[in-house]
């Protein structure tokens, strides 16, 4: 990851000079945009949905437009499967990731939202859910979720609506 960091300094009357600075991130080349919407992840072999589920991606400016439809925990497992029935960039295997692929994406260089915008454009700064559910209690009411805004993971009620990023192939293939 290239960073960039601008300093601002303030002038606060009698309190002295406050100084600020801000990192801005680019991608390092890690990941290959593709024409047909998708990302490569070169480093996890994953490929991936450029825009979550709801946008789409603007051809003219390579951005995301729409917004990100929010969805249950269980609506999203649903609609992943009728979303395969169609399939996306030719390929009809399209998957909610897993919590430790969903982290992949993180970049904790970034804030607001925690993930390179130039090749995850518009990403909403939100939880993102992953499949699985939280194994020890019953009945099994929370799942993983990925947060953007901050970049950790934790774990929401099911029934919480967030929105999904799709991916295909295995971590590490």
């Amino acid at each position: 990851m290239v960073r960039f960091v601008f300093s601002v300094i303030l002038f606060c009357g009698s309190f002295g000079v406050v100084s600020v600075s801000m990192a801005v991130c680019q991608s390092d080349g890690r990941f290959e945009v593709k024409a047909d919407g998708t990302i490569l992840d070169k480093k996890s072999g994953l490929q991936w949905m450029r825009c979550p589920l709801g946008m789409e991606l603007d051809g003219q400016e390579g951005s995301c437009s729409g917004a990100a439809s929010r969805y249950s925990w269980f609506d999203a497992r649903n609609e992943v499967a009728g979303f395969n029935r169609h399939g996306f960039a030719g390929k009809r295997d399209w998957r909610m990731p897993q919590i430790d692929e969903l982290m992949t994406l993180v970049d904790k260089g970034c804030f607001n939202p925690a993930i390179v915008n130039e090749v995850f454009p518009r990403t909403p700064p939100s939880a993102f859910w992953a499949v699985e559910e939280v194994a020890q209690e019953q009945p099994r009411t929370w799942g993983w979720v990925a947060h953007f805004y901050h970049g950790s993971q934790y774990v929401s009620n099911k029934a919480k609506e967030w929105p999904v990023r799709l991916v295909r192939g295995q971590l590490g293939k």
